[in-house]
């Protein structure tokens, strides 16, 4: 961790109404507190938005048991976030497992080139609800004392991580997807994900980690890259988990399992994650036709289609937030918006 910098690349664009890049570090209690303090107010928003309730059928107990069996470090950072913010701490469970509570829309895009010009790159994009949904999520620069920094993109009020990359290069994207089962011994939605940024240098060690990681019901299809190329995608629900590796330089995920083994374990099969299937499968069908650069890929996230475009407009879900990575180089470029409009915030370790 010493001698660690992020570095704000110079690219013109001026802070508007953008949230900036938190930071935050030390132990995962001092995390916490710096987070829930920084966003108190944001927090105490989301919480009355979202009808978390002091009078909830259900205690902590029923969620931080099993986070203290497997991540008991995320224990420390939830109770932080609620000693800094001055929400009870079932106040910060309720943002920290809202999802296992509930659902949103989710029709997020992963894709991995694994080898290129650039080395490898890979894009993830946010797609969701504009308003509180987008609000919601912030990029956060995360340094626990004594384990690799990570730059990713979470929920406000929550220790959970949507998607990154670490110091070590290692990038992490993923999609949301609906699980048939419920383990109430398993952790909360993206927690498994934090737990990859901070203790992972390989895709191989990302994916031995997350097998021993219960999670309690809605999943992911997940794409995870590191700095020497090696590609994986990830599905895993409540019950079920299951490893693809690509045939090819490309691999990509929708909302859509993959892996046979977990098809049988999910629910709900999104409409707009099978056409955004479809049409990564026509962009991809020949690659020695394809661009591998970094500029290929943001090309690719820039497409527009019917029914949908893999940079998405509407009616409903936008897309929010991308991030870009280049795990060799230790660079990570945002997207703020539509990927199609956004200048890009690009950030260096």
């Amino acid at each position: 961790m010493s001698g660690f910098i992020l570095r704000r690349e110079d690219n013109g664009m001026s802070d508007t109404h953008k949230q900036s890049i938190e930071e935050l570090s030390g132990s995962y209690r001092d995390i916490g507190r710096q987070h829930g303090e920084n966003n108190a107010v944001h927090i105490r928003y989301l919480l009355q938005s979202y009808g978390v309730s002091e009078a909830a059928p259900w205690e902590p107990a029923h969620f931080l048991d099993a986070l203290s069996v497997h991540l008991p470090d995320l224990v420390e950072e939830i109770h932080g976030i609620a000693e800094g913010s001055g929400c009870s701490l079932k106040e910060i469970c309720g943002l920290s497992f809202l999802i296992d509570l509930g659902s949103a829309p989710t029709a997020c895009t992963g894709v991995v080139f694994a080898a290129g010009p650039d080395g490898p790159v890979m894009g993830k994009t946010c797609d969701c609800c504009p308003g509180l949904q987008q609000v919601w999520l912030r990029p956060r620069l995360v340094k626990p004392a004594g384990q690799p920094a990570a730059l990713m993109l979470s929920h406000v009020g929550s220790p959970n991580a949507e998607m990154g990359m670490n110091e070590n290069g290692l990038a992490i994207g993923i999609t949301g997807l609906p699980a048939v089962a419920v383990d109430h011994q398993g952790v909360g939605w993206q927690q498994d994900i934090r737990a990859v940024l901070h203790q992972c240098a390989t895709t191989q060690e990302a994916i031995a980690l997350m097998q021993m990681i219960p999670i309690r019901g809605f999943g992911y299809c997940a794409v995870v890259a590191d700095a020497a190329g090696d590609v994986a995608i990830i599905d895993k629900v409540a019950g079920a988990m299951g490893v693809k590796r690509p045939d090819g330089n490309v691999a990509y995920v929708t909302n859509i399992a993959q892996c046979p083994e977990v098809i049988p374990h999910t629910t709900e099969l999104s409409e707009n994650g099978l056409a955004r299937m479809a049409l990564l499968k026509q962009l991809c069908y020949d690659e020695s036709q394809m661009d591998f650069s970094f500029d290929g890929l943001l090309r690719m996230y820039r497409t527009h289609g019917e029914p949908v475009g893999l940079c998405q407009h509407g009616p409903e879900l936008h897309s929010t937030t991308g991030f870009f990575m280049l795990p060799s180089k230790g660079m990570v470029h945002i997207a703020r918006g539509h990927t199609c409009s956004s200048e890009l915030e690009a950030f260096r370790f």
